[in-house]
């Protein structure tokens, strides 16, 4: 999870919640191969994340299927890359983390060859093409995220 009822900070020391980077963890563990993530209500009900959270719940039903693989190659302590290969039925997706304040781009290898991919979030307009070996320049805002999915 990435807060509950015991963690929230609302009436607490800091008298009002920490917001602005739930939506890297929120991505974070709604993607990933293994476990049982949680949304916490007031994250979706009161703090004004819902719209985001439920696109990221949308890409998680549609793609998040397949083997995972974690990027560890990239050299960079604030872009995180992440990817779910599909399956028969669902396309898989790149997961990009960016928690530094400017807009990154890395060159990856994914399991999407000759590819075309969007950025099912909306955070970032255009598209990547992949080629034979699965090699593509992958973008992502500051302090963002995006997930891009194979047309």
């Amino acid at each position: 999870f990435v807060d509950n009822h015991d963690t929230d900070q609302t009436g607490g020391a800091l008298n009002s919640p920490v917001v602005n980077l739930k939506m890297l963890a929120y991505a974070y563990i709604l993607t990933r191969e293994k476990g049982y993530p949680c949304v916490f209500y007031k994250d979706y009900y009161n703090y004004g994340l819902g719209s985001q959270i439920k696109t990221l719940l949308s890409i998680r039903k549609a793609n998040a299927y397949g083997s995972a693989y974690e990027y560890t190659s990239v050299d960079d302590a604030d872009y995180y890359a992440y990817s779910r290969a599909g399956d028969s039925t669902h396309k898989g997706l790149m997961l990009i983390l960016n928690d530094g304040s400017g807009a990154r781009t890395k060159g990856i290898t994914s399991p999407f060859k000759n590819a075309t991919l969007t950025d099912k979030t909306g955070n970032y307009s255009g598209t990547i093409t992949t080629d034979g070996n699965g090699y593509g320049n992958f973008p992502v805002q500051g302090r963002s995220w995006s997930a891009w999915v194979p047309n």
